[in-house]
């Protein structure tokens, strides 16, 4: 399976880091599912 991973910072108290957290939450969840990750935005 496929996936494409979208992440924003979503309120000014968020910190522009917590876009590449997000980003690598999301890699895990996919390495842990066996989906192979297509994009990044």
């Amino acid at each position: 399976m496929k996936a494409a991973l979208y992440a924003r910072v979503s309120t000014d108290e968020q910190r522009k880091e917590s876009i590449d957290d997000q980003l690598r939450e999301c890699r895990n969840v996919c390495r842990r599912q066996g989906f192979d990750v297509i994009a990044e935005w």
